[in-house]
Formats: structure tokens, sequence, C-alpha cells
């Protein structure tokens, strides 16, 4: 006994007959064929799942360029990187700058000049840079 004609025996040992080619997510219920309106709704389910997926995955690429783009300008006009690597090296820095009672620190600015910056400068800039991040973070202002 096949199902569908496929090699697949059925649940009673029966023959089951080709699905009319008309109907919407056939599935057979040992009786007949009926249409079975609920895959029609779980594949549309899915298929928004994945799209909202997909969207979400575009968001957070859109989101990590924007990140890696900050740029900060301090009040005393200097400007510095401010993405990721460059926050956790301020606040390294900083921390390491107050330990040690160290007033200032040679610091490579965003225009690849070598500056003498001091403690209170980088300190701005770390908190700009990771106040530009917060401002970023939400993914729905990414999503389309």
């Amino acid at each position: 006994m096949l199902v569908n004609g496929l090699g697949i025996p059925s649940a009673s040992g029966a023959e089951v007959p080709d699905h009319p080619e008309s109907m919407l997510h056939p599935v057979w219920k040992g009786f007949g064929w009926v249409s079975d309106e609920s895959a029609y709704i779980m594949q549309a389910e899915y298929e928004q799942q994945q799209s909202l997926l997909q969207r979400r995955e575009a968001a957070k690429q859109a989101r990590a360029a924007a990140v890696d783009a900050i740029k900060v300008t301090i009040s005393t006009g200097k400007t510095f990187d401010g993405y990721e690597d460059a926050q956790a090296r301020m606040t390294r820095a900083v921390i390491g700058l107050q330990a040690a009672g160290i007033p200032a620190i040679p610091w490579t600015l965003a225009d690849n000049t070598i500056e003498l910056v001091t403690l209170a400068e980088l300190t701005e800039a770390m908190i700009l840079a990771g106040t530009q991040q917060s401002q970023l973070w939400a993914l729905d202002q990414y999503m389309n």
C-alpha cells in the first residue's frame, strides 16, 4: 500500500489516492483529502518570521556600521575615534591614568595625529562615544 504513489505505506495500510491538484495544502484524513488551512497559516507565519529575522540581521549590520563610524569631538576641539574598541582603549587609559596619578598621555586622534591628551579630555571623549553608541543601539531605528 502506498501513500500518494510515493512508496510510503499509509497508517491504515489502505492505498491513498492522489490528492486533487486544485486543493491548497491537502492533508489525507484517512477518509479523503481535505484542505489544511492551518498548514497555509503556518507557512505564512513562518515566512513572516523569516522576513523579520532577515530584517533584524540587516538592522544589526547597519547598527554595527554606524557604531564603527563613531567619531566624537570634545570641548577642546580634538576628535577621537569612538567605535567599540576605541572606547575600550579609552576606558583602560582613563582607569590607568587615574590609578597612577598621571595627568596626560600621548594619544592617536581620529585623523591619525598624535597629541598629548589629558585625563579630563580622554574621559570626555569616552563618555561622548559611549553616549553616542547608546543612542545608536536600539534596533528598531534600523528596521524597515
